[in-house]
Formats: C-alpha cells, structure tokens, sequence
C-alpha cells in the first residue's frame, strides 16, 4: 500500500476532485475531509449554494436545471478545466484496502491522494482517460493474480484524464455504465485497481440522486443501456434479488494449448 504519506505535497494545479452533491450537507462535509489532500470541491446546484456554504470549504454551483448524474457530470467535465478530474460521490466515506488477509480502513487524505494520483498516473501513461477502482470491498472477492481490471465499469468515484469527444449520456441513472462502455470502444480499455474500493452507500439515502429515481425511469433507463450495448452489457438477478450490471468486452486472447 501507499507508505510515506506525511511527505506528499497537496494536489498539483491540474488534479482536482468534485464531489457532486443534493440534499446532503453533513455527507459532503465528511468527504470533503477524506480528500483533503486533493483540492477537494462541492459542487451544488444554484440554489442550495447558501447552505452548502455554511459547512463546507470550497463550493462551486451548477446550474439549477442540471440535474441527473449524467448531466451534472458532463457539466463537470466541460466546466472544470484541470487535466485529471475525480467525480467523489458525497457519500463516499473511506478507502477499503482489498489486499492482505483481512483488508482495512483508509481514512488519511494523504494516503487518498496518493492512491488517486497512481492511479491517474498509471492511466495517463497508457494514453487511457477513464479510471476508477473496486466496487467490491471484500477480500474474498479479490484476486491477488488479477489486481487490475481493463474491461469493466467504475462508480462512486470515477477519475477522468483528458478529455474525449464522446459525452456523458442525459441519463439519470447508471450514465457511468454507458460512459465506460463509450471509453472501452474508443480506447478498448479502462484502468480499473482492484486493491482498493472507495466505500459509499449506493442506495437507501435520501437525497443525491434519489429525485430521480423511479421504478419507470429505472425500467425506461435499463432498456435503452440494454437495446444501445447489446451482447456487450449483461443483466442479471442476483441471489439476493439485486440487479447486476456486467459488461461482457473481452480484450484479452484466449490461451492456447501448443503440442509438441
């Protein structure tokens, strides 16, 4: 893992994170904190700017008419002009460390940065744009031999390096599914480190996203990703009655057997 974290400078100039926020101030003041290391920024619509002010540090609006995560992040990336740009949901609580027996808490905004800024790295390096992490946080999900992941989708926390000519979908759910599989067309891969998670609560707050959600918009939603990826995106029920997105992009050969 990350080590020497007292020694990191604060984010550079072109690194910025936005933490993309709607009803939930005390939330967005907690991740705020977690990345205070990275030139941490609230973003909010116009009319909660007041309030969100009064808690938090560094709050810059949207307009009042963008709303949807898909809109709102397509926002971001338009309006912010750093070269790396990290959307935090604001629920976003803590890194969980994949790796060792056990795995554990990361809550040092250093540690955080540094994580995020190998990653980025790492991304820009391959000429790649998007990266993100786990969306596991379980070490009995975690393959040693396979930390990082080129073919699946980020959420909660998404890292952008550069910019590209496709753009986030007016979705307002699950718009990060559609923009990875965007990314994996354009540059076949993403960067996707499976040792650590960026902890958030996807569903049961009020708040955030949940204005838009409903069952006919989510039905409405799954049908157009579906019909637009075909074979490349999976549904399924889980088990436990939980829906699970999977996109079936394969970029690796498959093994073959030679005989002498």
């Amino acid at each position: 893992m990350p080590t020497n974290s007292k020694t990191l400078s604060p984010a550079p100039d072109n690194f910025i994170v936005v933490i993309p926020s709607r009803g939930r101030i005390q939330l967005a003041v907690k991740s705020e904190q977690l990345f205070g290391s990275c030139n941490p920024v609230v973003c909010v619509s116009e009319s909660e700017k007041d309030d969100y002010s009064r808690a938090c540090k560094n709050v810059i609006t949207h307009p009042d008419e963008v709303s949807g995560i898909g809109r709102i992040r397509a926002w971001i990336l338009e309006n912010f002009t750093q070269e790396v740009v990290v959307m935090a949901d604001d629920d976003v609580s803590h890194v969980w460390c994949n790796m060792y027996r056990t795995g554990f808490a990361i809550n040092n905004p250093n540690v955080v940065f540094e994580i995020l800024a190998n990653a980025a790295n790492v991304t820009a390096d391959l000429g790649l744009h998007v990266f993100g992490f786990s969306q596991a946080l379980d070490v009995r999900k975690y393959n040693a031999t396979k930390p990082i992941n080129l073919t699946g989708w980020v959420g909660g926390l998404v890292g952008f390096v550069g910019r590209r000519d496709y753009k986030y979908s007016t979705n307002c759910l699950r718009a990060d599914i559609d923009y990875c599989l965007q990314s994996l067309q354009e540059d076949r891969i993403i960067y996707q480190d499976n040792r650590y998670a960026f902890v958030h609560q996807r569903f049961g707050l009020s708040g955030g996203n949940s204005a838009n959600r409903s069952m006919a918009r989510d039905n409405e939603e799954l049908k157009y990703l579906l019909l637009k990826w075909g074979r490349y995106l999976d549904a399924k029920v889980t088990d436990a009655g939980t829906l699970r997105l999977m996109v079936r992009v394969v970029r690796k050969a498959k093994s073959i057997l030679l005989q002498a």
